[in-house]
């Protein structure tokens, strides 16, 4: 598909649009958000940005089957983006779809540059020791990705392991297994 390209007025109406997009989010309007997000597409169906934050409004605005279709146009449009892979790793999460929240995380490891400090971090605690709320608080922001609990936990520790990815616990890989 050949990009055509944006004139200086479409330019500035994009920026716009998404300024205040992004403002609504941030507010927690994200029924605004979603309005703004809307007209962004109908003036540059080719930013992989709209997408991607059209699709965190849905996540928030309780819609995840349609933010998995936003995001999917958003890896279309830049499959090499880390951020959007983790953010598609977060929103397949959101509605239990465990291995392509996994296959977004992993290419999301494999596309950082190195040294980028994208590396896990594990938060494990015993029941009602308040390490859900943590991952919750730790994952409202959007480059944080919480994978739930113990089964897919266990499923990334073996995919971090076999794509190499160096992470420390104390009693070393396997720990969450014992």
């Amino acid at each position: 598909m050949k990009k055509t390209p944006l004139t200086n007025t479409r330019q500035q109406q994009t920026k716009l649009l998404f300024g205040q997009a992004k403002a609504a989010y941030k507010a927690r309007e994200y029924v605004r958000a979603l309005d703004f997000c809307q007209q962004l597409e109908s003036v540059n169906t080719e930013d992989p940005g709209v997408y991607n934050l059209k699709a965190l409004v849905l996540v928030q605005l309780g819609k995840p089957e349609d933010a998995a279709q936003a995001i999917e146009k958003s890896v279309d449009l830049k499959p090499s983006d880390p951020k959007i892979r983790s953010n598609a790793a977060y929103i397949y999460d959101s509605i239990l779809r465990y291995e392509m929240a996994i296959r977004h995380a992993e290419k999301a490891c494999e596309i950082s540059p190195k040294n980028s400090g994208l590396e896990p971090v594990f938060i494990v605690g015993m029941p009602r020791s308040g390490s859900s709320l943590c991952e919750q608080v730790l994952t409202t922001n959007s480059t944080a990705y919480g994978c739930g609990e113990l089964a897919t936990m266990l499923q990334l520790e073996q995919r971090f392991i076999n794509l190499g990815v160096n992470y420390y616990l104390r009693s070393g890989p396997g720990a969450l297994t014992e």
